[in-house]
């Protein structure tokens, strides 16, 4: 546990779920829930509507308000109104479900400087202003791990002024291959690269099968020209979280779907590209085809019980 921050004695809970649509022909919807939470005064809560009974949860919540977001206060009979004319119009189902999820925001809001959750473009929701994505060629997709992601086919990338240079740091998305990686494709550029060396680059998906023992379809931490053993492997179709811890000047740590799966001594370059999505700016490593979705950069480094939580929060 990082030094200074709270342990976590019980996550969040909600019950008695229920929504309806307003009968004034204004497409607007109630939805009541009820959160309970003792160790944490605010806790963040997100909205999903589902148009098939529950099997997929893609339909728009962008403009939900009211008891959603970072910072819900738990009680009984939490509001929130959801405008579907707004981010539905014209559709119907009568199979609509709603689940709202929560977690202990006090810990996953501190030291977050970008967020993005892709659910209508590629802005900053954590508030700090320069820190959005400059979109070329990517589109919004509703058909994200959570609400809507970022999907980038072979020529589409995206870039922002993100300083992840700082020592302690932490990143942390959702990954999707489209396809097979046929050598080497670049998921994140880079890690604060200010040099080869053993500096971190980037997040790679990749497949180097030439004889036996070869690594297939792998997630790898690129350090220098070189890189770190793979921490994870790429399923196409599936979604897969992976989170890097830097926690000191040569230590840093992998996670996968909440779990650890390497540690490593590497360190950080000094700066002076932008952080980049789905492309290597040197055009080394090939491009990316698939999907991105919950990115969030933090200015320390999350303990491994607020990884894990990471991961819950959007699983």
């Amino acid at each position: 546990m990082a030094a200074g921050l709270p342990a976590f004695a019980a996550d969040p809970v909600v019950t008695n779920v229920r929504g309806d649509q307003r009968q004034d022909n204004s497409k607007l919807v109630d939805i009541f829930y009820d959160l309970a939470d003792p160790d944490s005064a605010t806790v963040s809560v997100k909205l999903e509507v589902s148009a098939d009974g529950g099997a997929t949860w893609t339909v728009p919540v962008a403009s939900a308000k009211q008891s959603v977001g970072p910072t819900v206060t738990p009680g009984i009979g939490k509001y929130i109104l959801w405008n579907a004319e707004v981010d539905w119009n014209g559709q119907y189902s009568d199979k609509v479900r709603f689940r709202i999820t929560a977690n202990d925001s006090a810990n996953l809001v501190l030291g977050l400087i970008a967020y993005y959750p892709f659910d209508a473009n590629t802005a900053d929701a954590s508030g700090h202003p320069g820190a959005d994505l400059s979109n070329s060629g990517g589109t919004i997709s509703p058909a994200g791990r959570v609400g809507g992601c970022f999907s980038i086919t072979p020529g589409a990338y995206a870039t922002a002024n993100v300083d992840i240079s700082q020592v302690p740091c932490t990143i942390g998305l959702w990954v999707k291959m489209n396809s097979e990686v046929s050598w080497g494709s670049k998921i994140l550029h880079n890690f604060g690269y200010g040099g080869n060396g053993d500096k971190i680059r980037g997040l790679v998906a990749y497949n180097w099968n030439l004889q036996p023992g070869d690594e297939i379809n792998r997630f790898r931490i690129v350090v220098g020209e070189t890189g770190m053993p793979p921490i994870g492997v790429v399923t196409v179709g599936q979604w897969t979280h992976f989170v890097l811890v830097y926690s000191s000047g040569t230590s840093a740590s992998a996670y996968i779907n909440g779990s650890l799966a390497g540690g490593f001594t590497c360190s950080l370059g000094t700066g002076g590209q932008p952080l980049c999505l789905g492309k290597d700016p040197g055009d080394w490593w090939g491009p990316f085809n698939g999907c991105l979705d919950e990115l969030r950069i933090y200015n320390r480094a999350l303990s491994a019980t607020e990884v894990q939580q990471l991961y819950n929060a959007s699983h």
